[in-house]
């Protein structure tokens, strides 16, 4: 079931962070007696009778994209699904599980976010819930048959490769770790289809610094799981679900009743008080960045904080707040929706850590390069005395021709530095927020 491709960047392109407390009842977060780190999967269907025949909903991945083959049992969603369909869909399992199973009231949350990715290869993006914390974990759903099915990660894990058809549900606690692997079906929605776990192996002096593998409820060895594994998902090639954007947001849009433009919906962020979460602060200043064809991008800039944010396919898509002290380096990639920070500990770590803005999610990607380190616990030398590097993409062991192709793709986009709007100097044109709807109004 394998997915590889080198096609991450372009899809990016084209398709345009934990609270510890949450409500006492999840809904479709089944927390159980000891929270979600049971990892008991389970899916769920919400049946959704839906007779619209408005025009199929438009993807966002450019059709001409060479994108991987899939197997006649997860093919496509039908081309007659029509835009209203999805959205009345996914809108009345939003609200249900807002109001009816998780007991919020309107436009209050408790840190809850939420946002759209695209797993399979249709044009219909799948809905994530975003609790915030680890043991209520995710809500992730698909609108397929007609109706909608989901299911709940095991605590906050979340990795795919966008139009691949898979989702690993990979996480861990207390020396217990898992890899729930999930595809979509055209009818049914959302299929378990794989379950590998590896945990430590205690004796009588504690942990033994082995594990014990299983795959599928069967004895593997530590070769035979990674095998199996990557057969599945390719995790160098894969983004991380980090935090959506605004539940009002989406249900707007799923409703119909949001901004249709990009000038709008940003001076509706503004006027709704978009503020750094750091210092509780409204944001003083802002810079409207053009994207080399899509919709601009805002950048919110504080003296210590900044949020990248974006408009792409229609949703609003506020950024995390970044902080920006220390040292780190700060690239904007506007045609992107991107913002990468680049930073180090000394000279044996180094980190470029990826945020993609888009579609109401906010989706990331980790570069390390770090130094060797051996049983005396000092970093290992090569003859010449230069630190010998390890390098991994999401925490996978990459060889490093990998990773710096992998990294370089980015080098060639277009980007800004960030700089603060009171810094020396910068490379952005900074307004108040006074006189921002004047400047949208020129683009």
């Amino acid at each position: 079931m394998k997915k590889k491709t080198s096609l991450i960047l372009g899809l990016f392109m084209c398709a345009a962070l934990t609270a510890c407390s949450g409500p006492a009842a999840g809904g479709a977060i089944n927390q159980g007696e000891s929270g979600n780190d049971n990892n008991d999967a389970q899916v769920s269907d919400s049946n959704v009778d839906n007779t619209d025949t408005e025009p199929a909903y438009v993807s966002p991945v450019d059709d001409n994209t060479d994108q991987p083959a899939s197997d006649d049992s997860q093919s496509s969603q039908p081309a007659e699904v029509s835009e209203n369909d999805w959205k009345a869909a996914y809108l009345e399992f939003l609200d249900d599980f807002l109001f009816n199973q998780s007991g919020f009231s309107e436009g209050e949350y408790e840190g809850y976010t939420c946002g759209f990715i695209y797993v399979n290869e249709d044009d219909i993006p799948e809905l994530v819930i975003d609790s915030g914390f680890e043991a209520a974990g995710r809500v992730v759903a698909t609108y397929a048959g007609g109706k909608v099915s989901s299911f709940n990660t095991s605590r906050m894990g979340l990795t795919f490769i966008p139009k691949t058809n898979v989702i690993d549900n990979e996480d861990g606690i207390m020396g217990y770790n898992y890899h729930n692997i999930y595809t979509i079906d055209e009818n049914e929605g959302f299929v378990l289809a794989a379950t590998g776990t590896y945990s430590e192996v205690y004796d009588d002096n504690g942990f033994s610094g082995e594990y014990e593998y299983t795959w599928n409820d069967e004895e593997v060895t530590k070769e035979e799981f990674d095998k199996k594994l990557e057969a599945e998902i390719d995790i160098e090639d894969a983004v991380n679900f980090y935090q959506g954007t605004r539940i009002d947001y989406i249900r707007d849009f799923l409703a119909g009743n949001f901004p249709d433009n990009f000038k709008e919906a940003y001076m509706k962020m503004y006027n709704d008080g978009f503020r750094s979460v750091y210092d509780d602060s409204t944001y003083p200043a802002y810079a409207v960045l053009d994207s080399n064809g899509n919709d601009p991008v805002l950048v919110a800039s504080g003296s210590d904080t900044f949020s990248l944010c974006s408009f792409r396919n229609g949703v609003l898509t506020v950024g995390p707040d970044e902080y920006v002290g220390g040292d780190d380096l700060k690239l904007i990639y506007p045609d992107m929706s991107m913002f990468m920070t680049v930073g180090n500990f000394g000279d044996t770590y180094y980190c470029n850590n990826l945020y993609f803005v888009q579609d109401g999610s906010i989706l990331t990607k980790y570069f390390i390069r770090s130094a060797k380190y051996g049983d005396d616990g000092n970093p290992v030398t090569d003859s010449d005395g230069d630190y010998v590097f390890e390098y991994t993409i999401n925490y996978k062991p990459v060889e490093p021709s990998y990773y710096q192709s992998a990294l370089f793709v980015y080098d060639e986009h277009y980007k800004i530095q960030y700089a603060a709007y009171d810094a020396d100097e910068t490379y952005m044109e900074y307004v108040s927020g006074d006189a921002l709807e004047a400047v949208l109004k020129n683009k």
